[in-house]
């Protein structure tokens, strides 16, 4: 009798063991399924205190950006979302996400996280580094919708955008793709035009690779060049991401973009470890580089991006001291 009523308790426990299991795996299943990012989890470095203020900061440049495209429209400007920039935003219909992609103002890894989020290739990929060549890859973007699906992204959906200081990334933008570039494309395509245009006795040698341009011969190029005609490394915010057509909801910037990007995805719920963002052009660089500019080149320049300085809230002053002195 006793050892029969061993093998009961033996036997439920069994029973019992075996559906924790199998309950388990199917809970392994169902998280290994979902499509948040299966990295590490972010590490909170910001604390209460930090994540207060910035939420603040993050408010106000929302509010800003209201307020500055409402005082354009008083004075006539018309806001319409332009076929071009329907073609550049990036949307997750799962996290009900919007991104505009910024060249030179980090926007490289979060191209990795909506190819992590979006596409069946990347979905088992931890570490987002892993993931190359993220230039090339299609990833769902608004005008892929049709026009009714549009409008509910755009009135639904989270739109965020991150954004640098315009002389800043346009020193980026020089030196990345005509001081010390990864390929010749672009010495090729504008390097060989600058050289030749702005240059008074600039030999064969220079003419035909544009592989030795000057800031100040970039600069030159730039302020005479339409804007409307630039390559997206340097064209405006105001072209690339139409601000006050969409009101993003999340303004992020590259001077804070490891705190202000970990704010984000708290705030999207997404789980993911960023890589870590060093900017190879610091404000300090910049101002060393622009200081050496005269004052007529700094403001025709300013003049350029001058809609990028008000909407988002940059300044020259910094420049302009140093100009002086």
């Amino acid at each position: 009798m006793i050892a029969e009523q061993r093998l009961k308790k033996i036997f439920c426990c069994v029973v019992v063991a075996g559906i924790a299991t199998v309950l388990i795996q199917i809970n392994a299943q169902s998280v290994s399924t979902d499509k948040i990012i299966q990295t590490q989890k972010t590490v909170n470095t910001l604390n209460l205190t930090e994540l207060t203020e910035l939420k603040s900061t993050v408010a106000w440049r929302t509010e800003h950006l209201k307020k500055t495209c409402s005082e354009l429209e008083e004075k006539g400007a018309k806001f319409a979302l332009s076929d071009y920039v329907k073609e550049r935003l990036l949307v997750d219909l799962e996290k009900k996400i919007l991104f505009c992609p910024i060249p030179k103002a980090g926007s490289s890894n979060w191209k990795r996280i909506f190819a992590k989020l979006t596409t069946e290739n990347y979905d088992e990929v931890d570490d987002l580094l892993e993931i190359r060549k993220v230039h090339h890859i299609q990833l769902p973007v608004l005008s892929d919708f049709s026009l009714e699906k549009q409008k509910r992204i755009l009135d639904e959906f989270t739109k965020f955008v991150f954004v640098r200081h315009p002389f800043d990334r346009v020193l980026s933008a020089f030196r990345n793709k005509l001081e010390n570039p990864f390929t010749d494309e672009f010495q090729r395509r504008y390097g060989t035009k600058i050289v030749t245009k702005y240059r008074p006795y600039a030999s064969d040698k220079s003419k035909k690779l544009g592989d030795d341009v000057s800031f100040t011969e970039f600069i030159h190029y730039l302020t005479e060049e339409n804007p409307n005609k630039f390559n997206n490394h340097w064209q405006r915010y105001w072209d690339l991401c139409q601000p006050c057509s969409l009101q993003y909801d999340f303004i992020g910037t590259a001077e804070n973009y490891q705190k202000e990007a970990e704010l984000l995805v708290r705030t999207l719920n997404i789980t993911v470890t960023f890589p870590e963002h060093e900017a190879k052009t610091t404000a300090e660089s910049s101002l060393e580089i622009f200081g050496s500019l005269s004052k007529a080149y700094l403001a025709k320049l300013y003049n350029i991006y001058k809609i990028d300085f008000a909407i988002f809230n940059y300044t020259i002053d910094h420049f302009i001291q140093l100009t002086k002195s």
